[in-house]
């Protein structure tokens, strides 16, 4: 019994004589102390546009028993300006941090964070927010119209829908077609002054192996800031399989030096079945090795000596595609 009321009373004696180095290290003692707080951390701004500034006042205040000494505020961004109408609160005063966000060139969801550093032993920097969501006036969704699709697709169209962003009334006023000839474009009326469909179709002549297209449709609508609005539009026809990668880089080879082994991933953009019928190398000596993985293959090369002779000759892969068609897949080779 008198060994454990010795070691209790040398703990206490330990934890007295901690907290007496805490006191004199900070200066303080447990009643005087600052205490930091702000009873809103976080200010929701809604919805906006990319032209609007956001300007909000957070209110700081002192629960502490000694003075506060707001020593900086930092910002995570930029785009955020700060300025606090005192640096030094008594116990129960106040002051006001004001706070400036940027919103232009920034669209989604936001959140801004500052942090106001002190002497509060607690919680030296205190951290508060802006949040809200930016948006265009007029929004397009998608941006852009990009088809890579190979020929029979059933599904090269593409919907646009138009809204308003900040859930104010507008209207589409039409849609300029001139720089997409190989387009037919339908606009519908979702929710008038509200929401507008717009739906895009390549014709039949843009639908041909090897071709590359591009343009832009315009839509009008009434908002003076966005009188027409671009949306680019690109198709392109390219072949269903693929060989990853297109072509072959191989270096000219020192004397004594050994070539090493190539891998050439052959696939399909649609994710079909096929297989290889029959592979042609660009000369004797070269060596091709395949092995399935899933719905691909890969290719293992071998003995590709970097040779003017190599130079420009191809590797030939004859494909059969699960309806039964052939396909011939050819793979340059280049040497550097």
């Amino acid at each position: 019994m008198r060994l454990f009321r010795n070691s209790f009373l040398a703990s206490r004696m330990y934890l007295k004589q901690a907290a007496y180095v805490a006191l004199v290290l900070t200066g303080q003692t447990l009643s005087a102390a600052p205490r930091l707080v702000c009873d809103k951390p976080q200010y929701d701004f809604g919805l906006l546009t990319v032209e609007t500034n956001v300007v909000h006042r957070f209110t700081l205040r002192n629960d502490g028993d000694a003075p506060v000494k707001i020593l900086d505020v930092e910002s995570g961004c930029a785009c955020a300006t700060t300025e606090v109408s005192r640096a030094t609160l008594g116990p129960k005063e106040t002051a006001e941090l004001m706070v400036e966000l940027d919103l232009h060139g920034r669209l989604g969801t936001q959140e801004h964070a500052v942090w106001v550093v002190s002497n509060d032993p607690v919680t030296n920097r205190l951290q508060l927010e802006c949040v809200g969501e930016v948006r265009l006036d007029v929004e397009v969704r998608p941006q852009m119209v990009f088809w890579q699709y190979v020929p029979g697709d059933k599904d090269a169209r593409e919907e646009l829908v138009v809204t308003g962003g900040n859930s104010n009334r507008f209207a589409v006023l039409g849609v300029e077609t001139g720089e997409v000839p190989f387009c037919d474009v339908t606009l519908k009326t979702v929710r008038p002054e509200r929401e507008y469909l717009i739906e895009v179709v390549p014709k039949p002549d843009a639908m041909k192996l090897g071709r590359r297209l591009e343009g832009k449709l315009w839509i009008k609508t009434d908002q003076p800031r966005y009188e027409r609005v671009a949306v680019p539009v690109i198709v392109a026809v390219e072949k269903d399989l693929l060989a990853i990668p297109s072509e072959l880089n191989v270096k000219a080879l020192a004397p004594g030096e050994l070539p090493g082994v190539v891998s050439v991933l052959v696939r399909s953009r649609r994710r079909n079945a096929f297989t290889i019928r029959r592979i042609d190398p660009p000369r004797p000596e070269v060596q091709v090795e395949t092995a399935s993985r899933g719905l691909d293959y890969v290719l293992r090369i071998s003995n590709l000596r970097g040779s003017q002779e190599l130079d420009g000759q191809k590797i030939r892969v004859l494909l059969k595609k699960a309806n039964g068609e052939e396909d011939l897949l050819e793979i340059p080779v280049r040497v550097k």
